[in-house]
């Protein structure tokens, strides 16, 4: 994870392992669940600050910093991941 600046760090920060739900990978081989991204883009964004997923695979991040109010940026190369529409 990368920030510009010097951003403040949490007020409660996350432990070293987070728990993981297994989603079955459906969209992408990589795929990450939004129940383990969501936390950690609300640890370290604020609000209407922006994520950057540069590779962006099932685009979960994106669906997560939406979900938490943020806005997003996902760059994906592959049309096949990009094209899919999530359910």
């Amino acid at each position: 994870m990368l920030a510009k600046g010097r951003p403040v760090m949490p007020v409660k920060p996350m432990r070293d392992v987070q728990s993981w739900q297994y989603t079955g990978n459906l969209y992408h081989p990589t795929q990450k669940p939004i129940s383990s991204l969501q936390p950690l883009i609300e640890s370290f964004t604020q609000p209407n600050d922006i994520v950057l997923d540069p590779f962006a695979g099932s685009g979960f991040t994106c669906v997560a910093s939406a979900l938490s109010g943020r806005h997003y940026i996902g760059i994906k190369l592959l049309a096949e991941y990009h094209a899919r529409r999530v359910a």
